[in-house]
């Protein structure tokens, strides 16, 4: 087992500790950085064979000197919060 490195994603990452063949899977990830871990898991899972179904994250890290987060931050800051729309996808936008 070789864990994730930062920010990069491994099919050796994790491993499976009981047969997953055929079985649907969805990943469940407590917080979202660079989506690394979130990769190497489904990624050992499809190649053991389960097939990953989608997966759920309960929190986001954002680093401001990432990228372009902090551009990204200052266009999410703008939108209300709402329970009824995603901040990423605002009602009637794909």
């Amino acid at each position: 087992q070789t864990p994730p490195t930062k920010r990069r994603a491994t099919d050796d990452g994790f491993r499976t500790t009981e047969p997953v063949d055929g079985r649907r899977v969805l990943l469940i990830d407590d917080t979202f950085t660079s989506g690394a871990s979130l990769q190497s898991a489904a990624s050992r899972l499809a190649l053991d064979g389960a097939e990953v179904v989608g997966a759920v994250v309960l929190g986001r890290f954002v680093r401001e000197s990432w990228s372009n987060n902090q551009q990204f931050l200052q266009v999410m800051a703008e939108i209300p919060f709402s329970w009824d729309s995603c901040c990423v996808h605002v009602s009637g936008e794909e």
